[in-house]
This record gives structure tokens, sequence and C-alpha cells, in this order.
């Protein structure tokens, strides 16, 4: 039952909730103006693959096969090459210095070992490489944080692991000069909408 939620279920869900069109101006800045090798952490379903600038050598990150299977229909959608890896944030199979950027859309907010993952991200970074990211996470209003923090653990179990109420100050604490902006995403309930855009560069 929970390999079939894993494998079958959840990746069908989660590509529902994410495949909307309000979300299409973040993905859209997210990558926007990318160059060279870039890695995609947490590569899901591959709704991003239409939102890519042509001339750049992607590699798509992603643990669970579901997810893959899902993404190998949407391969065509990109204007460059695709290459998908099985594999995981916090032990990234791939060599130091070995990309131009890293990118990870909803992902961060996933991860059981967020600090051991923000270290490999800045170990496979070229020296002048970009970590932008797009998340949700905790909200900066106290009520609605609370809520958060309470309902966790059970969203974690049905969400495979994500977090309502993280916190990516951590990024500047993992060796990263940090840019982070926060907003709202619109249509989605307010334990989500909080939004947050990262940019951030080795330091």
């Amino acid at each position: 039952m929970i390999r079939w939620y894993r494998e079958w279920l959840f990746p069908r869900l989660l590509d529902r909730i994410m495949d909307q069109n309000q979300l299409a101006p973040w993905r859209n800045r997210l990558l926007a103006g990318l160059q060279g090798r870039v890695l995609e952490v947490g590569f899901g379903t591959g709704l991003n693959l239409p939102h890519y600038p042509p001339g750049i050598e992607l590699v798509g990150l992603e643990p669970i096969f579901g997810m893959q299977v899902l993404a190998q229909g949407r391969l065509t959608q990109a204007a460059c090459p695709v290459r998908l890896v099985t594999g995981s944030a916090e032990a990234l199979p791939f060599a130091e210095a070995e990309f131009d950027a890293v990118v990870a859309a909803w992902t961060l907010c996933s991860l059981a070992d967020l600090p051991l993952a923000l270290t490999e991200i800045r170990r496979v970074l070229r020296p002048q490489g970009e970590f932008r990211f797009i998340e949700h996470g905790k909200s900066q209003h106290p009520g609605i944080a609370r809520l958060q923090t309470a309902l966790t653990p059970l969203h974690k179990v049905l969400s495979l692991g994500c977090h309502l109420n993280r916190d990516y100050q951590e990024v500047a604490a993992a060796g990263f000069r940090l840019q982070l902006e926060q907003g709202q995403f619109a249509g989605v309930p307010r334990l989500l909408a909080p939004a947050y855009f990262g940019l951030a560069r080795k330091v």
C-alpha cells in the first residue's frame, strides 16, 4: 500500500496539483537566463520543462520512479537536452563543481535533511554558479505559522515529507550569499500560500 501510494498515486496527485497556470510566472522567473550545465533537484513530473531556455544541458535528479515515468512523457517539451538521474539531494551522484546552476522548485520543503542537501548542492556548484529556488514555507503571520507547525507532522506523512513551516534562512547558513524574497502564491490555501524565491551564490 505504501509503495503504491509513493510510486503511483502520489505522483499523479502532485502532478495535478502543481500543473496550474498561476505558477507559470514563478517557473519562468526561476529558469530565465540559465546557461551551461544545469541540475534540477527534485525534478518531479517535469512540469518545469517547457520553461527552460534553449542552449543549456539539463540534468534532472528525482528519487521517485513514479515521478520519472510521468516526466518521460514531457521530455519532448524541453528546448534543451535532458538526462534523468535517480538519486537524492542529500547524496548527489555528481562530481565537485560540475554544474553552472542548480535549481529547485517546491523541493526543499520535502527534504529530510536540508542542511546536508545544501552542503551537497554547494559542493557540485562551480565557483561562480547560482543556486535558485522557489518554495512554499513558514508564514510571517504568527497564527498561521503556529497552525503550520501543528499540522506539519501529519502533512509530512500525506505528502512524503513536505514541511509546511520550513525556514529558508538555512540556505545562508550553508555557506551561500542569499537573496530571499517573500510573497504569496495565489489561489492556494493560506497554509501553503507563503512563497519564497531565493537566489544564492557560494561565499
